[in-house]
């Protein structure tokens, strides 16, 4: 199974930057607006947070995971 992982933030300049990580590959695609430096910090995060991602992913989404 792959995910998909969506980051986006909202910049005063661009309006926004984002990036998509695939897992459990760790590819990452498509940067906008984010330097080399802030890639490297969101990734180690998806890291920190793969296993529940990809736990929430198959169990039906977070709502699924938090009872929402």
């Amino acid at each position: 199974m792959e995910v998909q992982v969506y980051v986006e933030t909202p910049d005063a300049k661009d309006c926004f930057h984002s990036l998509v990580c695939w897992l459990p590959s760790y590819q990452i695609v498509d940067v906008r607006g984010y330097s080399d430096k802030e890639v490297e910090k969101y990734v180690e995060f998806i890291q920190k947070a793969a296993h529940l991602i990809m736990e929430f992913a198959q169990e039906g989404g977070f709502e699924h995971a938090s009872a929402v």
